[in-house]
Order: structure tokens, then C-alpha cells, then sequence
């Protein structure tokens, strides 16, 4: 039985030249790696190796064309998503707390930027930043006049209180008034 790693001839009648490793050949490797486990060095002395600089430029991560394609679209979401944050999460703080102005609630440009940073990593990397026009229209008017509703409903409420409190005193006027108008003529009707 043939050793496999004899040499053998080639189809051109020509004899290959066995494969040299860098600092061993072939049978080196095979002995060292029938070598028991417990027989290895503990560590192994690089300093003999060559040193090869066959490349000139350091290999950088590259990532790929769909994610660099998408960090100004994703950029631009992040955008959106956290100016919605940062205008309704404000107006439902201040219509709890019963405020004029939401401006307290906001969040600070350093939080804004950390949120707009976070937000943008996450929409390039998971890649669905990639909204249509139509649909950012239709959430930033949501979230400008959206916001707008609990006012609406409490200046509604406060409109149908004035309008009841308004009947209410010229009910009362006129009340006064007949009043005023009986007791003139009591008074009238005692003169005479």
C-alpha cells in the first residue's frame, strides 16, 4: 500500500515536486500532528516564521453597499421618529400635567442627538429606514396637529361651560329683572 503523501507522477510524465510549508515539509507536519497532546509544547516560538508584507494597506471592515446606501435615509428616520417623540410625548406629559406649555417636557439637543444617533443605528443596520415621502407627510401632520387634540377637547369643554354659565346669568338677569319690575309695582301699588 502506497503512502499518500509519496510522490506521484503526473499525467505530462513529469514528477511533482513535493509541497514545502514555510519552515517544514510535509513530513514535519504529519509527525507533529501525530504527536500525543500531552507531548506539545506549551507555547510556540513565532520569532523563525517569515514576515510576509505583501499587503500595503491595512484591510479595513467594509460594510456592505445596502447599508452605506442607507445611512442618509436612515439618518433622515431617525429624524422623523425622534422629532415625533419629542413633540408627543411632551404634549401628553403637559395634558396630564395640566400645563400651558409642553416646552418643560421636552427633551435637552444632547439627549435629542443621543436619541437621533441611537435611532439612525438602529434603522441602517436593520435596513427600514427607507420610508415613503407620502407616509412621513402624513405622520408629522399627525404629530403637529395630532398633539393639538387634548387642547381642542378642553377648550371644547371650557366653550360649553362658558355658553352654560352665559345662560345661566341671563336666566338669572331676567329673573332680576322681573323681580326688580314686581316689587316696583308693589311699591307703586303702595304709594297709592
Amino acid at each position: 500500500m502506497s503512502n499518500i503523501f509519496e510522490q506521484q507522477p503526473t499525467a505530462g510524465g513529469t514528477e511533482q515536486k513535493p509541497y514545502k510549508f514555510v519552515t517544514s515539509d510535509i513530513n514535519d507536519f504529519v509527525a507533529e500532528m501525530n504527536t500525543p497532546k500531552q507531548e506539545m509544547p506549551d507555547s510556540v516560538d513565532f520569532t523563525n516564521f517569515p514576515v510576509h508584507n505583501d499587503i500595503e494597506e491595512p484591510i479595513e471592515a467594509t460594510e456592505p453597499p445596502s447599508i452605506k446606501a442607507n445611512a442618509k435615509v436612515a439618518q433622515s428616520t431617525a429624524s422623523l421618529i425622534v422629532t415625533t417623540i419629542d413633540t408627543l410625548i411632551p404634549e401628553i406629559m403637559r395634558t396630564v400635567a395640566k400645563a400651558d406649555k409642553a416646552d418643560a417636557f421636552k427633551a435637552d439637543d444632547a439627549t435629542r442627538a443621543e436619541l437621533e444617533s441611537a435611532f439612525a443605528e438602529y434603522v441602517r443596520l436593520k435596513g427600514v429606514g427607507d420610508l415613503p415621502p407620502g407616509v412621513m407627510i402624513v405622520v408629522l401632520l399627525l404629530v403637529a396637529y395630532g398633539t393639538k387634540i387634548p387642547m381642542l377637547l378642553q377648550l371644547r369643554k371650557a366653550n360649553i361651560q362658558a355658553a352654560s354659565d352665559r345662560n345661566e346669568i341671563e336666566r338669572l338677569q331676567a329673573e332680576i329683572s322681573e323681580l326688580k319690575s314686581e316689587k316696583a309695582k308693589e311699591q307703586g301699588a303702595k304709594e297709592k
